[in-house]
Formats: C-alpha cells, sequence, structure tokens
C-alpha cells in the first residue's frame, strides 16, 4: 500500500486529469444537451494514463493510474442549465429569468458578446461549489457506513478497479483504444473540413425531393452509430420505426391535412410539429408509461402463473424492496457522526451558512420575501440533499444502475409549496443539491474500492477537486461556443433533451398544464407504449425518442444497434462487453473532440 501510495497526485496526474477532464465534460455536455444521456469514461482514462505513464514515462503505480481516473472526470450541470435557458429565451413568450443567471441583452433579442456571460457563470460557479462542497462533506461522513454495508458493492465502480489491476497485468486493450480513437478523429476532422469547404459530408437530406410533410434524411456521424451500439439493437430500433412512421406518414399527414403548416425547411418544420403534436405523447411514454410497465407487467405475471396453475412465490413479491442500508439509519448515522467529529462540523455549518446568504441576496422566489428563499434553501441543502444522496448511492451500490429522475420533483416540491410562479428556481437554486448527490454518490462508489485502487477516501476528494474548475469551464464553454456557431434546435444540435425538459419546467414554472401538453394523447401514448413493451421486444424509450428524433439521426443509432447484434452473434457478448464497449467509448471520444476542433475553428472569427 504504501509502495502504491508514494506519488498519488503527482503534476502528470493533474496535467492529464484536468485535460481529459475538459474533453470528456464537452462530449458529455453535448450528449446530455441533446440526447439526455451520457457515459463514463474511466475506462479510456485508465488506458491512457498507464499507456503514458507506464509505457512511454518512467513507470507508474495502482494509486497515480487511480488517481488520474478520477481527475479526469466530470458531472457538472452548467452546461445543460446555460442551454435551457437560451433555449427557452428563443421559444417562450414571457420567459424571463434574473440578471444573475443569463444576460439582460438575451432578453431582448440583442446579439450578446460571450464577456455578457461573465457575472451570470460567476454566480453559478458559486452556487454549484457549495453544491459540491456538500457532496463531498456527505460522502467522507457517512464512508464508514457504507463500507460495513456488504450489499453495497458498487459493481461498476469495481469494473474499473478491476481494469486498474488488468493494466499491471497485460496492456493489450491500449493498441484497441488508440487505433480507433485515430480513426474516430480522422473521419469526422475530415468530414468538418469537407463542410467548411462547401462539400456536404455529415448530412444526405432526402426532405426536398419528396412531397410536403416528409422529413427523411441521414446524419453520417460516428457518434450517433457508437452510441446505437451502446445503446443495443431494441431501443435504436425502436427508435427507428418510430421516427419513420412519425416523419414519413403522421407529420406528411398532418400537412396534408392544414393541422400543419407546410412553409420554411426541414427542421423547422420539424419544430413544429414537435411543439404542437409530439412532445405529449412522447412525454406520457417516459413519464406515466414507466409506472404503468410495472403494473402491466405485473398482471402479466399473474395471469401466466394462474394459467399455468401455480402461485407466485415469496421472491418475487415486493422484489423490488432494497435490504440493507436504510434512509433513515443513513440520516442518524451522518449527523451522529457530525457530532462526533467538531472539525467537519464546523465546515458542515458554515457551508451551509454561505448558502443561505447567496439565497437571501440572489432571493431565488423573488418577489416573495428572501427569507422564504432562505428556508428552500436550506431545507435543500440538508434534508432534501441527503436524501437524494441516499437515494442515488443505494441504487449505485445494490443495483449498479443509478436515474436522476426523482431529482427534479424532489426540489421542487418545496418550491411549489410556496405558490411561486416563475422559472428561476427550478432552473438555479442555492442549496440545490443534484451536484451534490452525483459527486457524493461517485465518491462513496469509488471510496468502496479503495483498497484495490490504492487510495484513501480523502486522495479521491483531493483528485476529484482536480477537475472541478476545468469541468466547469468545459461544460460552459461548449454549449455557448455550440450557440453561437451552430445555434440550439439545429442540425448538430437537435436539442431533444431540452424539448423534452420544456414542458415539464413551464408545467410547474406556469402552475398549469392546458397549453403545455395534451392531456388525451398523454395518457393514451403512456398506456399504448407500455402495452408495446409488455407484449413486444420493441423498447418503449426507443419509442418515445423515435418521436422526438427526425430520421437524420435514429438511422445511424439503428445501424449501431444493428451492428452490435451481428457482433453479438459473431463474436458473443462477452467481447462486445470487454472489447465493443471500449471501442465505442474511443469513438464517441474522438469524433466530439473532432468536432469541438472544428466548432473551435469555425467560432474564432466571431470571437477575434
Amino acid at each position: 500500500m504504501d509502495e502504491n501510495r508514494r506519488s498519488v497526485l503527482t503534476a502528470r496526474v493533474v496535467a492529464l486529469g484536468a485535460c481529459l477532464s475538459i474533453v470528456y465534460t464537452a462530449v458529455n455536455t453535448y450528449l446530455n444537451v441533446n440526447f439526455g444521456m451520457g457515459f463514463s469514461f474511466s475506462a479510456i482514462t485508465v488506458l491512457i494514463a498507464y499507456g503514458l505513464f507506464h509505457k512511454l514515462g518512467r513507470g507508474s503505480s495502482r494509486s497515480e493510474i487511480s488517481a488520474c481516473m478520477l481527475a479526469a472526470g466530470m458531472g457538472l450541470t452548467v452546461g445543460w442549465t446555460l442551454a435551457f435557458v437560451i433555449f427557452a429565451y428563443e421559444r417562450l413568450e414571457g420567459f424571463d429569468v434574473p440578471w444573475w443567471l443569463a444576460p439582460p441583452e438575451l432578453s431582448r433579442g440583442a446579439e450578446v458578446p460571450l464577456s455578457a456571460w461573465l457575472a451570470p457563470l460567476a454566480v453559478l460557479l458559486v452556487i454549484s461549489a457549495t453544491s459540491t462542497a456538500m457532496g463531498l462533506i456527505i460522502a467522507y461522513t457517512v464512508q464508514p457506513l457504507i463500507d460495513r454495508a456488504e450489499r453495497m458493492v458498487f459493481p461498476f465502480y469495481k469494473v474499473s478497479a478491476t481494469l486498474v489491476d488488468a493494466c499491471f497485468e497485460e496492456g493489450g486493450r491500449l493498441k484497441l483504444l488508440t487505433q480507433f480513437m485515430a480513426l474516430g478523429f480522422t473521419i469526422t476532422l475530415a468530414q468538418g473540413v469537407l463542410e467548411a469547404l462547401g462539400i456536404p459530408a455529415t448530412q444526405l437530406n432526402l426532405s426536398w425531393l419528396l412531397p410536403p410533410g416528409f422529413i427523411i434524411g441521414v446524419a453520417f456521424n460516428l457518434t450517433f452509430v457508437a452510441v446505437g451500439f451502446m445503446i443495443g439493437p431494441a431501443v435504436s430500433l425502436s427508435m427507428l420505426v418510430a421516427s419513420l412512421a412519425t416523419y414519413a406518414i403522421v407529420v406528411p399527414a398532418l400537412v396534408a391535412s392544414g393541422s400543419l403548416a407546410p412553409g420554411g425547411g426541414p427542421m423547422e418544420l420539424y419544430m413544429r410539429a414537435v411543439t404542437a403534436y409530439l412532445t405529449s405523447p412522447a412525454l406520457g411514454m417516459l413519464l406515466l408509461g414507466g409506472l404503468l410497465l410495472s403494473a402491466f407487467r405485473k398482471a402479466a405475471s399473474r395471469l401466466r402463473k394462474k394459467a399455468e396453475g401455480g402461485a407466485e412465490g415469496p421472491g418475487e413479491v415486493g422484489s423490488g424492496q432494497l435490504k440493507g442500508l436504510g434512509y433513515g439509519e443513513l440520516f442518524s448515522y451522518f449527523f451522529r457522526a457530525l457530532r462526533e467529529r467538531p472539525g467537519m462540523a464546523v465546515a458542515y455549518v458554515a457551508l451551509l451558512a454561505c448558502i443561505c446568504l447567496l439565497s437571501y441576496f440572489l432571493s431565488p422566489l423573488w418577489p416573495l420575501n428572501p427569507l422564504i428563499s432562505v428556508a428552500v434553501s436550506l431545507l435543500s441543502a440538508t434534508v432534501l440533499t441527503l436524501l437524494d444522496y441516499a437515494i442515488l448511492v443505494k441504487m449505485a451500490g445494490e443495483l449498479g444502475m443509478t436515474s436522476g429522475a426523482h431529482q427534479f420533483w424532489l426540489y421542487s416540491a418545496p418550491v411549489l409549496a410556496t405558490g411561486y410562479v416563475g422559472y428561476t428556481p427550478y432552473l438555479a437554486m442555492p442549496g440545490r443539491g443534484t451536484n451534490a448527490a452525483w459527486e457524493g454518490m461517485l465518491i462513496s462508489g469509488y471510496s468502496k474500492m479503495r483498497g484495490q485502487l490504492g487510495l484513501r477516501a480523502r486522495d479521491m476528494i483531493v483528485a476529484r477537486l482536480v477537475s472541478w474548475l476545468p469541468s466547469f469551464l468545459a461544460s460552459a464553454l461548449f454549449v455557448l461556443l455550440a450557440w453561437r456557431a451552430w445555434g440550439l434546435g439545429s442540425p448538430q444540435m437537435p436539442c431533444i433533451s431540452l424539448m423534452l425538459s420544456l414542458p415539464i419546467v413551464r408545467m410547474v414554472a406556469e402552475r398549469r398544464v392546458v397549453g403545455i401538453i395534451d392531456p388525451i394523447t398523454f395518457v393514451s401514448a403512456a398506456v399504448l407504449g407500455a402495452l408495446i413493451e409488455t407484449l413486444t421486444p420493441a423498447s418503449m424509450m426507443g419509442v418515445a425518442m423515435g418521436l422526438l428524433m427526425p430520421p437524420y439521426y435514429s438511422i445511424p443509432f439503428a445501424f449501431g444497434g444493428l451492428l452490435r447484434a451481428r457482433i453479438e452473434k459473431k463474436m458473443g457478448r462477452e467481447w462486445v462487453r470487454e472489447k465493443g464497449m471500449l471501442i465505442c467509448s474511443a469513438i464517441i471520444t474522438s469524433s466530439v473532440l473532432a468536432q469541438l476542433a472544428t466548432l473551435a475553428l469555425s467560432a474564432l472569427p466571431s470571437l477575434l
């Protein structure tokens, strides 16, 4: 252990970790804003660090490779917040947020220089910093309890730790990683150069050749193919079928009947169709459909058991209930541990005081009394953040999967209770622990593997802090540059995640449903989607995404899914898990990196 820990946070760990954090954050910001998804690149980081430090350098230790893996992390949501604000300002009449969330020029429709974003970014930086610090304090304080919970095994973090072990046994994957990163970067960069020369190389648009209302085309994008490979054939093919049915049948029929105006280009028609007709059924499947799916599957299981003359076994009833570490136990342990550790308690109280002061002076619930903002922030920073962390850490530790679907409603509940009407606290609120919960979960997961990684929990926290500021800046800068160069809601930035989120935020911010979603299509689509997934191999999630995704993107997604099905049949699922996913991660990273290079070059003239 001492041998492995002789050089944990070296200069090269800091340098490489910060550089990789910038790249990974930009990649995941692109994926999150556009498709509502993100990927971990820990395997790539381990192999890159091993190749540079151990092979090309003067050797390395297990702890140094592990520290670089944590230092290269990302997870800040500031890019999504900025993208949502810009997207909403461009599409909603009367949308307004204060100066500390967006420049005043944005509300007037004037051209906004990048320098005008400095004040909002400074405020968001402080809000994000307090949230991240809260997550680190929670994780560090409750780690002894996590260590004693036998069922908290964190399977995906175990994979990363195992890969660190494998690097010191054999480095054969490094060559594979390098080859496909070079391939992805070269092809995507070549496409960008051809586009700059006026030669179409990224998209084939067939809509102009078809009758009015048809939106058909193909995006030649390696990132979409790799993502389709990762999510698999069931989801990607469901997405393709739904997309083709929507934009080759439903939308043309709406145009032909006069229900949808045919003017403008394909992307303009697409945005009108999504806003007027497609958001409600898609949201119905994504929100209500998941609940109905569980009920339908349970009913189907009971009918099948009854037909077979059997009874439902005891292990099948309540199988979703998680035993072991309880929320109440975690709450009591956290506050008891603070009483026993005065230094940590002082840091915790000081952080809460900062959050309260920040909330008082910013007054995100204005025109309500600033003290109401303080009360909501304090509730969010204490009870709700700890509950959010407990939910995520149990998911990651016991199930090996996570979902943030609960977070928006968790933190919105106290705001709704105040009677507030407006957008600000749903987008940025001091004390809102979204970053805290994710960061705390990550530290807890890796801390559980600290013996295998050769790190202490304190080492991990320091390593994570290396990536914090680069991650924040990369997320914000990517969105602002993409907005200036491409626009949000463009072929390069379809912003499907924002389109899905906009009506949800509108419902709570404006405290109304009518005029935002159609209740009939919302419920009908939820029932239909749940039945489809219950009775067929199709994916309801894929169908919902297909409604919102024109075939430009669903075709390469489906190609990736079919490629995975073919390779699984020929090479086996083990090959896909061990090498296929690594190849896709390499292609996604290098392809988006090449797009960033072309984005920077195209935005350079406007910055000078």
